[in-house]
C-alpha cells in the first residue's frame, strides 16, 4: 500500500472545480487493486490492476466539493495478492490538480466616485438596489463603549436611510434601557431619548409627560 497526503492551501470558501489524480504505477501480477480517495473516509476511484507501468489518472471531483475537503485530500494505492512470492507494487510518483475558483473576502471599499475619486462603499450599491426593489433591509451594528462610530459602524450610518440606536444608561441606581432615533432621512423625527421595557407583548416605550418634553427643549 501506497499513500499520499495533499499539503498545500486552499482558500476557504473556494469554489473546487475540477480534481484529479494521476498516480504512475504498476503491480507485478493483476490480482486485487485500488486507487482510492480520502475525503474523511477512503472512496475507490479505480480498482484495475496496471501491469505497465505508466501515468494513469482519474477524476475525484465528485468526491471533492469543498476547499476544506480539498485541504485534507488523501491518496492511497491499495495491492492484495495471493500467495505468491516476489508480487511488487512500484509507485513512481502521485499528482493531484485541483482547478479552483479563489474566494475573496468582499471589500467594501472597491467602488470610485469619478466626481471626487473617493471610494464609495458597494454597500451603498447593494442598499440601493434593495430598496428599488421594495424591500426593507435591517442592518444592525455594535458600537464601542465611548459610542463613537467607526470603521464598519461609520459605514452602516452613512448608508442607512434610517439609525435607531439602542443603549442601556444608568440612571440613579439602576440601568435603563433607551432607544434614540438619530437619523432619518426626509423625516422630522423625535430626538428625545426614550426609556422603553421588554413586555410579554414585545418592546414598549415609556411615554414623557408633555410639560417634561417641553421642558427637556429648554437650554
Amino acid at each position: 500500500m501506497f499513500s499520499y497526503q495533499n499539503s498545500t492551501h486552499i482558500p476557504l470558501g473556494s469554489r473546487i472545480d475540477n480534481v484529479t489524480v494521476c498516480v504512475e504505477w504498476k503491480v507485478s501480477k493483476e490480482d486485487t487493486c485500488g486507487v482510492y480517495v480520502y475525503n474523511g473516509t477512503f472512496v475507490l476511484l479505480d480498482d484495475t490492476c496496471q501491469t505497465t507501468e505508466n501515468l494513469y489518472c482519474y477524476d475525484a471531483t465528485t468526491h471533492v466539493p469543498n476547499a476544506s475537503v480539498a485541504n485534507q485530500l488523501g491518496v492511497k494505492v491499495r495491492y492484495v495478492f495471493g500467495s505468491g512470492q516476489g508480487e511488487t507494487l512500484y509507485v513512481d510518483h502521485i499528482y493531484v490538480n485541483i482547478t479552483y475558483e479563489k474566494y475573496i473576502k468582499p471589500d467594501y471599499w472597491n467602488l470610485t466616485n469619478y466626481t471626487t475619486g473617493e471610494a464609495i462603499p458597494d454597500g451603498a450599491n447593494l442598499t440601493r438596489n434593495l430598496k428599488s426593489l421594495g424591500v426593507t433591509t435591517i442592518l444592525t451594528e455594535g458600537v464601542s463603549e465611548e459610542g463613537g462610530l467607526l470603521g464598519d459602524e461609520a459605514l452602516t450610518e452613512f448608508i442607512a436611510d434610517a439609525v435607531i440606536k439602542l443603549d442601556f444608561v444608568p440612571v440613579s441606581e439602576r440601568f435603563k434601557r433607551t432607544l434614540t432615533i438619530t437619523k432619518m432621512r426626509r423625516t422630522n423625527h423625535s430626538t428625545f431619548i426614550h426609556p422603553f421595557d421588554f413586555t410579554e407583548n414585545g418592546l414598549k416605550l415609556v411615554e414623557f409627560g408633555r410639560g417634561a418634553m417641553e421642558r427637556a427643549e429648554k437650554p
